[in-house]
């Protein structure tokens, strides 16, 4: 008797999340059966096996977030677990640049925080937060 005929669960996996190789510039995210595959900026264009999985089926090929209409410029991410990864962006040309003292928040810019999982689906947390000056009129 084969291992096959023995362990049926053994075979390879097939489709789409078997295939589901991630590049060296891609984050897979992944918990259980459920895979979140996106470009180092947390994008999903449509590339090679990017997207969302659940099994073998693919519900999603293309996600991004917009600030303003624009691609916000990405500063810092990090995969902190198997299943998570957060990512630091600003919105590009809404703060002051150049070499300003250390811990020193830019005057006028817009940041926006990810917190990305995926633990039986997919869930994502941002926070956009306006270090712009306020002035009254």
């Amino acid at each position: 008797m084969t291992d096959r005929a023995r362990f049926p669960g053994t075979a390879p996996l097939q489709g789409a999340f078997g295939q589901g190789r991630a590049g060296y510039d891609q984050i897979t995210l992944y918990q259980g059966w459920s895979r979140l595959t996106s470009d180092g900026f947390g994008q999903c264009r449509g590339g090679a096996h990017e997207g969302f999985f659940e099994g073998d089926t693919q519900y999603l090929t293309h996600f991004q977030l917009l600030l303003n209409d624009t691609r916000p410029r990405h500063t810092f991410s990090a995969q902190t677990a198997p299943s998570e990864w957060c990512g630091l962006f600003v919105e590009d040309g809404s703060m002051e640049e150049g070499n300003l003292p250390e811990g020193t928040v830019p005057r006028g810019s817009t940041e926006l925080r990810i917190v990305r999982s995926v633990n039986g689906g997919w869930s994502e947390s941002l926070l956009v937060r306006n270090y712009g000056v306020y002035r009254k009129s």
